[in-house]
């Protein structure tokens, strides 16, 4: 939650994110009026997170089919697996943090083949042995693995054809500080609009 709130500061200064229903933001050139499942302020409603609960706008109201994140489903937990372990024998290219002093590995599996599949992040943080992230029973959609900053990496998993997960892992702390789900937004689209 603090970092979805830390993220709604950033994407949108014009607000503030203190206050309670009913109230105006005293600090700002526009009106912010406060609900128990919302903050409203100039229809911005449905982007935005608040108390636990999501909010994404209605694909009625949208121009184009979309992604749209919803809270992480708990039972994608035993699917991402982190871990200690070795460095794989052959080792794939590395992607290295802008700071050149961590990398990351991705050992994918062989599509070639039939699944499930099951995808490998090898981490080297300077530490005695590489942090594993092993992603499992996932689509035979590459996973996506970029740097954020010098110690932060995002991954993109999908599950399936319409449904996967988005996640912040620090490298540093060695553990996941973000986990949320994503989901690709045809079929409502198309519901919506035809």
């Amino acid at each position: 939650m603090r970092i979805m709130l830390s993220l709604l500061v950033v994407a949108f200064p014009m607000v503030s994110v203190s206050g309670s229903p009913g109230q105006t933001d005293e600090n700002s050139d526009r009106d912010v009026d406060w609900h128990e499942n919302g903050l409203v302020s100039d229809g911005l409603t449905e982007s935005m997170l608040w108390n636990g609960e999501e909010h994404h706008t209605d694909p009625s109201r949208w121009s184009a089919p979309r992604l749209f994140h919803t809270i992480f489903e708990e039972e994608y937990e035993d699917r991402i697996v982190l871990s200690t372990g070795e460095f794989p024998d052959i080792l794939p290219e590395a992607v290295y943090s802008g700071n050149e002093a961590y990398y990351f590995l991705l050992v994918e599996p062989d599509f070639d083949r039939s699944g499930p599949w099951s995808t490998r992040i090898v981490i080297n943080a300077e530490q005695e042995k590489p942090i594993l992230i092993d992603l499992i029973d996932h689509s035979s959609y590459s996973v996506v693995v970029k740097w954020i900053n010098e110690k932060l990496l995002f991954g993109r998993i999908w599950w399936g054809r319409v449904l996967g997960t988005d996640f912040v892992f620090d490298v540093e702390a060695r553990r996941m500080i973000f986990k949320e789900m994503v989901n690709d937004g045809c079929i409502p689209y198309q519901q919506s609009h035809y």
